[in-house]
C-alpha cells in the first residue's frame, strides 16, 4: 500500500516494482488498473453546483491533454483515463465512471484519442453506492488498450439494487449525427400553442426534466412550442 497522487505526481514515485513493470510493455500488457474515480468537473469555467470541494484548482494532467481534450479534460474520470491510456500504454481498465464518454458530445475529442477494444462491462443505478443520491446511471467497463478500436457500440449488462441482471442495453457513441434536442428544433412552431414539452439535456441524468405541461418552468433549459400544426 502507497500513496500516490495520480493526477500530479510523477510515475518515478511509484514503487520500484510497479514502476518496472508499467516501464516494460510486454508487462503492461498484463497490468489490470481498477479504478473508480471521482464524478466531478475541475473548476474552470464550470458552473453553478457542477464542481464538487477540492477539485477546484486544475491538475497537472489536466494542462498537460486540456488541448487536446477539449472541455472533456475537466472531468477527473476522464484525466484518469488519458494518462492511463497514453502513459501505460497497452494495459487494461476496468474502471467505474459516468457513460458520457462512450456518447456525450463534449466528449468526441476524448473518443478521437481513446480506441479501445471493448471486453466487458455492466450499468448500474449511481445510488445503489454509499452516500450517493443521484438516480444516474453509473457504468463498469473492462477495456484492452493494446488494441486499438474506435468506440461504436457497446452492450452492457443492466442490473438492479440487488445484482441481478434485469436485461442488456446497447449505448453508442456520438459519431458527428444530430441528437433529438437538435433534431426536434426545427419542428418548432409557436403559432396556435396548446402546451410545452420542456427538456434539459440528451442524457439519462436529466431524463426528470422532460416533460409535458401547460405553462411555462424555468427547471428546464429548453421550452419546445406544442401547437396545432406540428402534434
Amino acid at each position: 500500500m502507497f500513496q500516490f497522487d495520480f493526477l500530479n505526481d510523477s510515475f518515478d514515485k511509484l514503487p520500484e516494482e510497479l514502476k518496472k513493470i508499467i516501464d516494460d510493455p510486454e508487462k503492461r500488457k498484463k497490468l489490470i488498473i481498477y479504478i473508480n474515480p471521482p464524478y466531478a468537473e475541475n473548476g474552470a469555467g464550470v458552473g453553478k453546483g457542477a464542481s464538487k470541494a477540492g477539485v477546484s484548482s486544475e491538475s497537472k494532467i489536466y494542462y498537460r491533454y486540456t488541448v487536446s481534450l477539449g472541455r472533456a479534460s475537466r472531468e477527473l474520470f476522464t484525466q484518469f483515463f488519458i494518462r492511463i491510456y497514453v502513459e501505460i500504454a497497452g494495459c487494461k481498465i476496468a474502471a467505474f465512471s459516468k457513460l458520457k464518454y462512450i456518447n456525450a458530445p463534449n466528449f468526441v475529442k476524448f473518443r478521437a484519442i481513446f480506441n479501445a477494444e471493448y471486453l466487458k462491462g455492466f450499468v448500474c443505478r449511481a445510488n445503489t453506492f454509499d452516500n450517493v443520491d443521484g438516480n444516474f446511471p453509473i457504468c463498469f467497463l473492462i477495456w484492452n488498450l493494446e488494441n486499438k478500436q474506435q468506440i461504436s457500440t457497446i452492450e452492457c449488462d443492466i442490473l438492479d439494487n440487488d445484482g441481478n441482471i434485469e436485461s442488456t442495453k446497447n449505448y453508442y457513441s456520438y459519431q458527428g449525427h444530430k441528437y433529438i434536442n437538435d433534431w426536434i428544433s426545427k419542428f418548432a412552431i409557436s403559432e396556435d400553442r396548446i402546451g410545452t414539452l420542456f427538456f434539459n439535456s440528451n442524457d439519462f441524468q436529466h431524463q426528470k426534466f422532460t416533460y409535458f405541461s401547460l405553462a411555462q418552468d424555468a427547471k428546464s433549459i429548453t421550452a419546445f412550442p406544442i401547437s396545432l400544426n406540428n402534434t
